[in-house]
Formats: structure tokens, C-alpha cells, sequence
């Protein structure tokens, strides 16, 4: 399945019949997998969540089996010497390995300490240290930030500052589980355009996301994984042709693709994924309108659940307001959605949505009663899922998780065993449910986590990125899952995600610098230029495509507009 290369090709990374089996697990992580990866080359490593695609990245980088327990087979070589003739110390300089998460690797307080913390451990003159750093923070376009705290840094920053503090090792490659998985659209530009760089410097690098759209502009093939083995590879430009594949195993295709698809366009075998340069040849097209109803919330007929008034929040005294003025209800049956770039003041004010910090100004009421700081939500009316989804994970097994918290509202035994039954099916952790959460993947346990509020029937569910490690198919049966249960009243999420907001939210709530830019219904506030730009963001793809087409309302989702040229067709046949 690997892509057609010449014999002359050297390869930085050869993985021959490796398999692998953590100790516990009643099947194995990976199968036979078998690829290579040559210098300059940037390879998309893409696949359901849980289907052994981090694990991959630890083989590579020899993690395992050097320092993990468990059943390993098969042969890896990097630059041509097999890997289990290395000690992990030898081998850690030359795979740069950057987690999902860039706070999970992130030590020092200032950048300058950051990126040198590698080269001091590899022994190196000062002068040495100095000229490595320099040159990993000015491949980054970190320079002008070396003697920042670290803490201050942007999300995208931060991703950055992890990559380059893997690059003062000066690797042969890079390997990175979900870079821009929780950075918002101007972040995620920032880091992929810094690997672009690396990969036209001969860089070779592996990535592993579920953003594909946005990893296409930066790779040139991909590889896909399923239940541990490799099960698919092609060029980029090949994409189009195994869009079916990508749809079967519930992964995102490229909007670009499915749009063209729904204007009767083929893309060929030079596609790129550009969908700026596809728009613009496209000519403004006038059809008859026939709008579709657009999405709107429903009234709030009774009590709102909560109500904010004048909000004003500071972490510390003297410190930068992370909130300002923020007003804003949510009613019975509304999903709203909580959009800006990274540092506005989502999470700070989901914080204060849940009760656990509390407004310096301004007014909190739940269901009209006004909150004191001795006087929070009632316990159990809320459940928070944080971005990182392992501070909620505490139990031995997905099971006592799910159960611990109605254990603690002193549900019946058998209620709580309906509970988890229930929750456990919705989640799609029905054959995890002896696991360890430790053992399962990211997004694994953040629908570990989420699963374990549900158990207590929370009537407002306040979600932090819970998009954030899911496939395109778990994304959309986790949010699915959540408008099905009776007990959840409303969902307040935030994400960076704009086809599931366009999707699922009634309601979109704009924040810039802890102020609220713009809130109304979805598909207005979708189709606002200026808020969305305002706030780091673009309108969605479908929507400019829908401007071109004349369409008014104008569809939010490429399957959206996909019905309304189907519509469309239909009426021009039958004129």
C-alpha cells in the first residue's frame, strides 16, 4: 500500500511487521504494520480514535519497546540501523516526539530555558546550547519571544515553543500526535506553516490528526489506520478517490472535496486541498432561491437555567481581565456554542457557568436565584467537562467511573447499573468498561470523562473542546448522544470545530479578549464577516460557497449545500 518511491530513496524511518500489545489489553494496538518515510517527506498518519496511531509515534521514537511493558514484534530502523541496537537516550535526539497536549511537555518557566533543556541534558558547550537555541526558536518564529514566561504564551505559541524545544536536538524526524487539535483556525496556521518550513529543509515528519482538511496543506501522502493496522496509504492528490474509505471509517473528508462533489466537480490527481483558489474559479451563480428553514433556537418559554449579568472576572488581583461585562442567557433546549481564539475567555467562563470560580463584578443566577460565593449551583444541576479530560478521570476502571458519581447522590445499585449500561452504549465504551481509563486512548478518555457526568444526569452540560482526539464519526454521535439524554436541559461547548457548531449549536456566542463580540442564532452569526474576523475566524467554507451561488439563508455544512444544489437541480429539470 505504500506509495511507488525509487530503489535509490533513502529512508530515514523503516517499520517492518511491527505489533504491539500493552500488558492487560485483551487485543493488540497494532498489527503488522509496515511503512517508510523519507527525508523531506511529511506523511498524514490519520485513523478512528483508538486505532493505535499514538502508539505508532512511541515505536517510532522507541518509547516502545525500550521503556514500555508489553508484548512487542517486528523490526524498526532509523537511518538504516535497527532501533533495538539503541538505548533511549541515544535514540531521543534524533526522533523529535511532540505530545498532543504541549503543557504535558512543557517544564521551564521562560522559552530560553525551554529549548534549552535538551541540549544542556546532551552535554553541550554554552555556546553550543546558545546557537541551537537561537536557531530552533527562529525556526518557530519564537526569537523575539526567548525570554518570555512560558505561561503567557498563546496555545499556538506553546504548541511552537514544544516543537522547537524538540528541535534544538536537531532530530532526523518529528513525529506529532494531534498538533492543532486544540489550537483555534490562526493557531493552527501558525504551527503548520512552521512545519512546512521544516519539510522544505529536509525535515522528514509524521502527524497524526483527525483535522485533516487543514494537515492536507502541509503533507504529501497519507496513511490510515483501523483497529491497529494499516489500511490504506496514498499521495495527497490521490485523496478524492478514497474519500468513501475516509467516509466508511468515520473520518472528516476535506469539505473541498464533498463541496466539489455537490457541484458536479472532479477533482483530479493534482488536486491540493486549496479551497481558496477553487472558489475563486468559481463564477457568482444566481439560481432561483429556494431556501431550506434555517436553524433557529427555540424560545425560552420558562426560567432560564442561567443568566449572567455584567460578569467581571480576574485570575489575580492586578492581573489582565479574563472576563468583561459579559451578559448572557441560557435557556431550556439551546445549544450554544462558545467561539474565539485561544486566550478570549471560553474556559474562564464556562468556570463560572459551573460555579467553580466566581465573578469579581456583576450577577450569576441559576434559575433566577441569584449566587453568592457561599451559595454555588446546586450539586449535580451542572457537569463541566475540562479540555483536559483525564482531571476528571479518578477511578481503576471506565465502569467505577461511570458508577462512582450517582454512588455519590446514593442512587440504587441497580439504578446505577442501568446508568452505566446506558451511558457506556452512548459513549461506545460498552467493551471498555474493564479498562483501566489510563490505558485508553485521548479520545478514549474524554468520552471516559464525559460519560462520567452523564451518570448524574447534570441538567446544563458545559463542554470544553470536547471535540478535541474524535473522529468525524465520534464527534458527531458524542453530540448526538447529548441531545438524545432526557436529564441534560441545555449544552453550553466550546470548540473550534465550525462544522459541528454549524451542526448542532441553535445559538453562537462570539468572545474577543474576555468580551462578548457578537451573539445571536447560528446561522446569522455564522454568515457575520466582521465578528467572525474580529475573532480570528472565517465563515465556513459552504457559507462563502453559498454566497457565490446566491443562496439566502445560505447553507452552514457542505452537506447542507449538497441538499439545497440537489434542490436546485430538481427545479431546473422540471422547468
Amino acid at each position: 500500500m505504500e506509495s511507488q518511491m525509487g530503489p535509490e530513496k533513502r529512508f530515514i524511518v523503516e517499520l517492518n511487521q511491527v505489533s504491539f500489545q500493552y500488558p492487560g489489553s485483551g487485543q493488540p494496538a497494532l498489527k503488522d504494520v509496515g511503512f517508510k518515510l523519507a527525508p523531506g517527506e511529511a506523511v498524514l498518519l490519520t485513523g478512528p480514535t483508538g486505532c493505535g496511531k499514538s502508539t505508532l509515534l512511541k515505536v517510532i521514537s522507541g518509547i516502545i519497546p525500550l521503556e514500555s511493558s508489553g508484548q512487542f514484534k517486528g523490526k524498526v530502523r532509523l537511518a538504516g540501523k535497527q532501533t533495538s541496537l539503541w538505548t533511549l537516550p541515544q535514540l531521543a535526539p534524533l526522533v523529535g516526539l511532540v505530545y498532543q497536549s504541549p503543557d504535558d511537555q512543557l517544564f521551564s518557566n521562560t522559552v530560553y530555558d525551554e529549548v534549552a533543556l535538551g541540549p544542556i541534558n546532551l552535554g553541550l558547550g554554552r555556546k553550543e546550547i546558545k546557537a541551537r537555541v537561537d536557531e530552533a526558536l527562529g525556526q518557530v518564529g519564537l526569537f523575539d519571544l526567548k525570554n518570555s514566561q512560558v505561561n503567557r504564551l498563546s496555545g499556538g505559541q506553546k504548541q511552537r515553543l514544544a516543537i522547537a524545544s524538540q528541535l534544538a536536538m536537531r532530530p532526523l524526524v518529528m513525529a506529532l500526535d494531534e498538533p492543532i487539535s486544540q489550537l483555534d483556525q490562526k493557531g493552527a496556521r501558525e504551527v503548520l506553516n512552521c512545519l512546512k518550513d521544516l519539510v522544505k529543509a529536509g525535515m522528514a515528519l509524521i502527524i497524526v490528526e483527525h483535522r485533516i482538511e487543514e494537515a492536507m496543506t502541509l503533507v504529501n501522502r497519507v496513511l490510515v489506520m483501523d483497529k491497529g493496522r494499516l489500511v490504506d496509504a496514498f499521495d495527497k492528490a490521490r485523496l478524492p478517490a478514497h474519500a468513501a474509505g475516509l467516509e466508511e471509517l468515520g473520518l472528516e473528508v476535506p469539505e473541498a472535496v464533498t463541496l466539489a462533489q455537490s457541484m458536479g466537480m472532479v477533482l483530479g490527481p493534482d488536486w491540493q486541498g486549496d479551497f481558496e483558489s477553487m472558489l475563486a474559479g468559481i463564477a457568482s451563480k444566481r439560481p432561483a432561491n429556494s431556501p431550506l428553514p434555517a436553524k433557529t433556537p427555540r424560545q425560552c418559554v420558562s426560567v432560564p437555567l442561567l443568566r449572567m449579568e455584567g460578569v467581571c472576572f480576574r485570575y489575580f488581583k492586578g492581573g489582565p481581565a479574563a472576563l468583561s461585562g459579559v451578559s448572557l442567557t441560557v435557556c431550556p433546549n439551546e445549544v450554544v456554542a462558545l467561539m474565539g481564539v485561544n486566550g478570549s475567555g471560553k474556559s474562564t467562563l464556562l468556570s463560572l457557568m459551573a460555579g467553580l470560580n466566581h465573578p469579581g463584578k456583576g450577577q450569576v443566577f441559576w434559575q433566577n436565584h441569584r449566587l453568592k460565593k457561599n451559595r454555588p449551583i446546586p450539586a449535580g444541576r451542572t457537569g463541566m467537562l475540562f479540555q483536559n479530560p483525564d482531571l476528571l478521570l479518578i477511578e481503576t476502571s471506565v465502569e467505577e467511573e461511570f458508577g462512582f458519581g450517582p454512588g455519590n447522590q446514593k442512587k440504587s445499585s441497580d439504578e446505577i447499573k442501568k446508568l452505566v449500561t446506558r451511558t457506556a452504549q452512548e459513549m461506545g465504551l460498552t467493551d471498555q468498561l474493564a479498562t483501566p481509563p489510563w490505558a485508553l486512548s485521548k479520545g478514549q478518555r474524554l468520552r471516559a470523562a464525559l460519560g462520567s457526568l452523564l451518570t448524574m444526569q447534570p441538567g446544563l452540560l458545559l463542554l470544553d473542546e470536547p471535540t478535541t482526539g474524535q473522529n468525524k464519526k465520534n464527534i458527531t454521535g458524542l453530540l448526538k448522544s447529548i441531545q438524545a439524554n432526557a436529564s441534560v436541559k441545555a449544552v453550553v461547548f466550546c470548540s473550534h470545530d465550525l462544522a459541528s457548531v454549524a451542526e448542532f449549536s441553535t445559538r453562537v456566542i462570539l468572545l474577543n479578549q474576555g468580551r462578548i463580540v457578537a451573539q445571536g442564532p447560528s446561522g446569522e452569526i455564522l454568515q457575520d464577516r466582521d465578528a467572525l474576523t474580529q475573532c480570528g475566524l472565517k465563515p465556513p467554507k459552504a457559507c462563502l460557497l453559498s454566497t457565490k451561488y446566491g443562496f439566502s439563508p445560505p447553507a452552514f455544512t457542505a452537506s447542507g449545500f449538497a441538499a439545497r444544489m440537489k434542490e436546485v437541480k430538481g427545479k431546473s429539470r422540471a422547468s
